[in-house]
């Protein structure tokens, strides 16, 4: 006997945009929420700021963080990178 596995979850997503010529900061955040259990939460965020540097050089920052209301045994509720990043740009 085969039992079947339901799940009912929303989604939502918010991203922010700011870009003042030539640089660009932006922030985006989505998030699963599920429908029938309040505990089971996860949230993603990218916050970042991109700037070019030299010629088509650009460097950038950014701020990741990821967040689960109810992890699996032995992993924890929070975790973040930072990075830091040079990139080239093929067009202009």
């Amino acid at each position: 006997m085969t039992t079947a596995l339901r799940q009912v979850a929303g989604r939502s997503n918010s991203t922010i945009s700011y870009c003042p010529n030539p640089s660009n900061t932006s922030c985006i955040t989505p998030g699963l929420q599920s429908v029938e259990d309040s505990d089971d939460l996860i949230l993603f965020t990218q916050t970042g700021l991109s700037d070019p540097f030299y010629k088509n050089l650009n460097i950038t920052a950014q701020f990741n963080w990821e967040y689960d209301k109810n992890p699996s045994p032995g992993k924890k509720e929070s975790d973040y990178t930072y990075l830091f990043t040079l990139g080239y740009l093929w067009f202009n």
